[in-house]
Order: structure tokens, then sequence, then C-alpha cells
């Protein structure tokens, strides 16, 4: 079925779907085997994440899940639904706001959507609209990659205004430098994961 509401409402909202453990849009012929649900789908889906037999811990005791099998306790091992692959996503998008918390939603959004994995025999293509990468209809950018997204975030460390007497180090992934005098036979080291930009006024 189409995308419901807000998804479809609100386009600064990242649609997420739910993802067989095969690899496919959950579908009731998915290889899981539960033939009476399927994830929703169609032109506002952003990404898809597992959503079928993910374990979870559960509410205490009688009032948990766990409760349906007879026995109660506080781990539930079929949690499912975009209920259980809406998390994944949430997750991923805290992580990458742990290695740069200046990142807006957009570029959050962004960075998940564009590091995506094209699993599955779908035929992901250029589509109007969609700006980060090949897309489908069914598994929209494809299936969360937390490696990649991860690995994609450079935050800057601006290192401006600075003078320098004693040896120092400075570290980060992408650096700026800008109005930095370093003096009395001190030594400055710079290491960047991608970049070292020296603009105006470096003085040694």
């Amino acid at each position: 079925t189409n995308i419901r509401y807000p998804g479809n409402n609100n386009p600064l909202i990242l649609v997420v779907g739910a993802a067989s453990p095969c690899g496919e849009r959950k579908s009731p012929s998915s290889c899981d085997g539960e033939y009476w649900w399927g994830s929703c789908y169609g032109t506002q889906l952003d990404v898809v994440a597992p959503g079928v037999l993910n374990p979870t811990t559960d509410r205490q005791g009688s009032n948990g899940y766990n409760t349906l099998s007879g026995t109660a306790g506080d781990y539930f091992q079929t949690f499912n639904g975009t209920s259980s692959a809406c998390p994944y996503v949430a997750g991923l998008a805290a992580l990458i706001l742990s290695r740069d918390a200046n990142l807006t939603v957009q570029e959050v959004n962004d960075i998940i959507e564009s590091t995506a994995q094209k699993v599955g025999t779908y035929n992901y293509q250029t589509t109007s609209g969609r700006t980060n990468g090949t897309w489908n209809n069914e598994m929209g950018y494809g299936l969360i990659d937390t490696y990649a997204a991860i690995a994609s975030v450079c935050p800057t460390v601006n290192f401006i205004n600075q003078i320098v007497v004693n040896n120092a180090s400075v570290t980060g992934c992408k650096i700026i430098v800008q109005d930095v005098i370093v003096q009395n036979g001190a030594m400055l080291s710079i290491d960047a994961e991608k970049e070292t930009i020296i603009n105006s006024n470096f003085e040694v």
C-alpha cells in the first residue's frame, strides 16, 4: 500500500520502510514467512531498515509482548514492522550527530540516503526530485548502511586565531587553519583524516 500519514504529508520526514532478512521489501511473499503483512511503499519512501524478526528488550513481566507466547520475560524475539525498522534509522541518525553535532536535519537525512546499500534485485534509477543517488519505488535509496554513513561524516575543526608557544597538535577530519602564529620554537602538528585547509596569516 501507499505511504501513510504523516510520511505522505511532510517532506522533511525521513520515510522508512521495512526490509526482510533477504534484502527485499517486506511483503506477504518475502522470505521470512510472515505472510500476514507487508511494508508500505511508494513515491515518498526514502530508505528501508530491518523490519522482521528483530530481538528487543520488552516491557517487564505480564505487561510485555512476550506473554503472547505463554511465558513472561524481559525480551521479545520477533519484533517487526516499521515500528522495528524506524529505531534502526533513529539510532543511525544519533550516531551521525555524535560525530558532528552541527549537522542539520536535512544533512543527516542526506547522509543516510546517499550511503544506503542497493540491495535486492530491484531496478534503482535516477529519479526526478531524488538527489542522493539512484532510487526505487519499493526500496527507496536502499538498505541503511551504518558503517558507510558514519565513515562519510567529516566534521570540521576550526583552528583559528591561535598563538602557539608550546608544542601542540590538532586532529580531526577536516581542519581549517587561519590566523595562527607559532612562536618560541614550538612545534605544531596537524593531523587531518581527509583535508587540511590553510588560509591566510599562518606564521611560523
